[in-house]
């Protein structure tokens, strides 16, 4: 961040998503970075309230679950409960490196909305009568959970020490590998158990979350775009290369997890299936960026569980909501 004198006026070209000039104020017009002022209205406009769904009714339904059923949906709330307090901190971080107005008071909101996302699943865990301490520290007796929440946390130290610029993109990429594939995959369940008449309102509860986590999807997107533009100096082939990683390493370990849930055998999810699910994920947000495939050969991995899309354009979402492709990487001077 180069810090101005006062009575220096930036010119509105002169910002950057980050490195740029700042001189602490929040100019906000004319605006440079559109799409970043485009999803904080969108994401403003989505304003819900973790309260407007009754959740009475599944603790009803919950004795209509089998064991198996039971031990992965609280397996599920506990990670996702968790990863929500993660995300929200990882934005406190991202925030601090920014130094255009508008994506700031767009992570601004996002980081509104995480906190509502931990308040949601937090009346879900006590509306179904869970002991609150037991499911957020469930990490600390169960060795998988802990695995993961670990594989989060270092991935979320892409902005730390070294090159700022180089580890901010490649931060860019962990959140599509959060929001784009932890946060998708883990709401596959409940829907799934929706899909066979249980546990309805959980999974309004999660389509409220999930319509959210798609417009921060779009925000990371378009912020990853506007770095390309403005350091493109920096897609390097090596970068693409720890980009890709990032994503796939997700993605396997997504797929350890969701098996690992499921392992006791949930009505119309199988070990194939999670797998397919995670690898069509991956591969579509990679392709989204321009970084490629990343398990498909020569398209993306089919999605097994395509009455998904049917969930989410519910809320009016176009599940294609990359509008504007970018070319996958061939070499950085073409970036």
């Amino acid at each position: 961040m180069k810090q101005t004198d006062d009575r220096e006026l930036i010119p509105i070209s002169a910002y950057r998503v980050v490195g740029g000039p700042n001189n602490g104020l929040m100019q906000v017009s004319p605006v440079k970075h559109n799409k970043a002022m485009e999803i904080y209205n969108k994401m403003r406009d989505d304003h819900w309230h973790e309260s407007e769904v009754n959740m009475s009714q599944d603790v009803h339904s919950w004795n209509t679950l089998t064991e198996s059923e039971q031990k992965a949906y609280r397996k599920a709330l506990a990670f996702l409960s968790n990863l929500d307090g993660m995300q929200l901190y990882n934005l406190k971080v991202i925030q601090k490196e920014l130094t255009s107005p508008w994506y700031e008071m767009a992570i601004s909101r996002q980081r509104f909305d995480e906190s509502l996302h931990v308040l949601a699943y937090s009346l879900m865990i006590e509306t179904m009568g869970f002991d609150a301490v037991e499911t957020y520290n469930m990490f600390l007796t169960d060795d998988l959970l802990y695995a993961k929440n670990q594989f989060v946390r270092d991935m979320n130290e892409q902005v730390g020490s070294g090159d700022k610029i180089e580890n901010f993109i490649l931060a860019t990429v962990a959140n599509q590998a959060l929001e784009g594939i932890m946060f998708q995959s883990g709401f596959l369940l409940f829907y799934v158990l929706s899909e066979a008449g249980k546990m309805h309102n959980s999974a309004k509860q999660v389509k409220f979350i999930q319509r959210d986590e798609l417009n921060h999807l779009r925000l990371f997107f378009a912020m990853f775009e506007d770095l390309r533009q403005e350091n493109p100096e920096y897609f390097t082939e090596e970068l693409i290369q720890k980009a890709r990683a990032i994503l796939k390493n997700a993605a396997e370990m997504e797929i350890k997890w969701g098996q690992y849930i499921i392992s006791d055998g949930i009505m119309g999810l199988n070990d194939e299936t999670v797998e397919k699910y995670i690898k069509h994920l991956a591969d579509y947000f990679s392709e989204g960026l321009g970084l490629g495939l990343l398990f498909g050969e020569g398209e993306i991995t089919p999605n097994p569980c395509s009455w998904m899309d049917a969930r989410m354009s519910d809320f009016g979402i176009d599940t294609d909501f990359f509008q504007d492709k970018v070319d996958s990487y061939d070499a950085a001077s073409e970036w």
